[in-house]
């Protein structure tokens, strides 16, 4: 059979799939993958040299791998000292004959705290470590590659704060040394089981999460990463170069793992989730199920409800419908809240929508205490002598944020975390966690949004939108300017950020960026109007970073037109093939977090056949939708949606 020639080794050949006659030199292989890489290359027949700073341990190896039958030497060197780099060159020129086939820059380091923590003295080792050994080892090694007639640099790039830079050499060198034969590639390992993740992955929290995110659902092993880079060194692979390849067991794509389940509708229904982890792989399989969050009375009976509502003055109408969907998405953790409380006070219904920031813990308080607050400073405020209801709807917003930002300070310094929480490692307290706050009150008379963050609420009122909050965002131009005022520095760093860190002005929480970051809301106080206010939209920015105002008031408008009862039927709707347990909450009732759905029920209003159960449903598939659309349209954050029917709902 004819053979079809490549490099010189033919298909079929032996040679091809070896590395006899090969020098190789890697660093830092005494130990995990390193190690792995030094023993591969070995037992495919290369001779190689490699390193480590204790000299007990390298000559441990070296007698195991003689053992062996391995063609191994070593060094004891410390790669983050230049003059070290040098002499280990000469070490390894001396003994290949001034040639070398293969360079595998392993050596890393890390050194595990947050970036505002680093001293000058650690940023300056784990560079030189991570980043300028091996750039430094690429060109002192180049004439020896360059000799050997076909030269094979790989890098290790899964070193802390060199990841970026060490891919983007990997480019440059395979672009600039081409023409002397060398080839460059970059191997990207997620969790190993190394010394150096050994630590972390004792954490069985944190060890359950990293499972959870990777579909292969394990965690690596040192030889899985040491395959492919021997495959990289051997003859078969030589028009391979300029790649950054990664071993991961699929992260990258756990996502589409669980978009599949969406579309399909093949996301399995747990019974109870009450007592489950977190991380665990139950909350993983449905970390993008889009679900209702059918909302419960926690006192009143459905006869009690009916019988209060049948009492209510003309005045104060009947709670309206709305429809609640709240999604992880493609964020690993869920830091999203979101609360609907009908008849929180009299004749008026709260909502809200919180997205946390650097934990969940402040959202989460946010959606279990913020309607409280709120009704306990309305109530305060109702005897008061303002008169005006702007002035005195404003006076209770600004009151209950405060408090709300006061409490959410005051938890974290007297209450443990959650098992769960990824706080749980910055005791005693984490001042770098808080969360947006986006509220709306429907009252008989008036509709009050408050806002403070860059969550959203908007309004459609005869065909048009109408924005009710402004995203605080640091580059606003008033936003920017109270920073300055302030003494504070808005950086552009993957967007405008205050101090390079956070990416919204006003938050609840967030103290280590007090006072230029503030919990102060801006509250809007609307006249309703009968005949014309259609529905409310309250989201995240995982909505709103894809979705405009617009595009989600069409959506909502086309979702509650479709479902309007004509004639004792319903026309279908966008999302008419959802399975009951993705179909809308609504009602009387309140939800916070991320509680299991179940079907339409008593508690709700009705059968599917009548008129307001019909409109209770088509708030949730709207909120359904949205949040469809932001996740095909690749929002890269958690989604929470909360739609409500501005129109007033006759009595039965």
């Amino acid at each position: 059979m004819a053979t079809v020639e490549t490099s010189g080794t033919a298909i079929g050949s032996s040679g091809r799939w070896a590395l006899h006659g090969k020098t190789a030199l890697v660093t830092g292989g005494t130990r995990g993958i390193g190690r792995a890489v030094v023993e591969e290359l070995a037992a495919l027949g290369a001779a190689v040299h490699t390193c480590s700073r204790k000299a007990e341990e390298l000559g441990e190896r070296i007698k195991e791998w003689e053992a062996r039958g391995f063609s191994v030497t070593g060094s004891v060197c410390d790669l983050s000292e230049r003059d070290q780099r040098e002499r280990l060159l000469r070490e390894v020129a001396d003994r290949f004959g001034g040639k070398l086939n293969i360079l595998v820059n392993n050596v890393g380091t890390n050194i595990r705290k947050p970036t505002t923590e680093f001293t000058a003295e650690e940023y300056s080792f784990l560079m030189a470590t991570n980043l300028e050994s091996a750039y430094h080892l690429c060109q002192i090694a180049h004439p020896l590659l360059k000799l050997s007639g076909s030269g094979s640099i790989i890098f290790i790039s899964s070193v802390a704060g060199a990841i970026g830079a060490i891919n983007q050499l990997t480019k440059n060198l395979a672009c600039e040394w081409a023409k002397d034969n060398i080839r460059a590639n970059s191997v990207a390992p997620w969790y190993i089981t190394t010394s150096l993740t050994e630590g972390i992955l004792a954490n069985k929290n944190f060890e359950e999460q990293v499972v959870s995110r990777t579909p292969l659902g394990r965690v690596g092993e040192p030889g899985e990463v040491s395959a492919l880079v021997a495959f990289l060194c051997m003859p078969g692979s030589t028009y391979i170069s300029g790649q950054t390849i990664a071993v991961d067991g699929g992260e990258p794509w756990w996502h589409l793992c669980f978009m599949a389940e969406i579309c399909c509708e093949a996301a399995a229904a747990g019974s109870d989730q009450k007592g489950e982890c977190a991380g665990s792989r139950a909350a993983r399989r449905r970390r993008m199920e889009i679900r209702r969050l059918r909302v419960v009375a926690e006192e009143a009976s459905a006869k009690r409800r009916r019988l209060e509502a049948d009492e209510e003055d003309a005045v104060g109408g009947r709670a309206p419908r709305y429809g609640v969907t709240s999604v992880c998405g493609r964020r690993r953790d869920m830091e999203d809240a979101v609360t609907a409380r009908p008849e929180f006070i009299n004749g008026h219904h709260f909502f809200g929508v919180f997205d946390g920031h650097g934990c969940s813990h402040v959202a989460t308080s946010c959606g279990e205490r913020m309607h409280q607050i709120v009704a306990e400073e309305a109530t305060a405020a109702a005897g008061s002598s303002v008169s005006d209801e702007t002035a005195r709807w404003r006076g209770v917003m600004e009151k209950s944020y405060a408090r709300m930002d006061a409490e959410a300070v005051v938890s974290r310094e007297t209450a443990g975390p959650a098992p769960t929480c990824r706080c749980e490692m910055q005791l005693p307290k984490c001042d770098h966690v808080g969360s947006t706050a986006v509220v709306a009150v429907v009252g008989p008379r008036h509709l009050v949004v408050a806002n403070c963050g860059d969550s959203r609420a908007v309004l459609s009122s005869g065909g048009a939108t109408i924005p009710l909050s402004a995203d605080h965002k640091p580059d606003r131009p008033d936003e920017l300017e109270r920073i300055h005022a302030a003494g504070g520095r808005v950086i552009f760093w993957d967007g405008a950020r205050v101090f390079g860190m956070l990416a919204m002005s006003r938050a609840i929480g967030d103290s280590y960026l007090k006072p230029f970051v503030i919990s102060d809301p801006e509250v809007r106080v609307v006249e309703r109007k009968d005949g014309e206010d259609e529905f409310l939209i309250l989201a995240s920015d995982g909505l709103w970073d894809v979705v405009s105002n617009e595009v989600a008031c069409k959506v909502v408008r086309t979702c509650l037109r479709n479902r309007a009862p004509r004639g004792g039927r319903e026309q279908s709707s966008p999302t008419s093939n959802l399975s009951p347990r993705q179909s809308s909450g609504s009602g009387s009732g309140s939800s916070s977090g991320d509680e299991e759905a179940g079907g339409p029920s008593g508690d709700g209003a009705g059968s599917e056949s009548d008129g307001e159960s019909a409109e209770d449903r088509a708030c949730a598939e709207a909120a359904i939708l949205l949040t469809k659309l932001a996740l095909a349209r690749q929002s890269a954050d958690n989604v929470s949606v909360v739609v409500v029917n501005l129109r007033r709902r006759p009595r039965s």
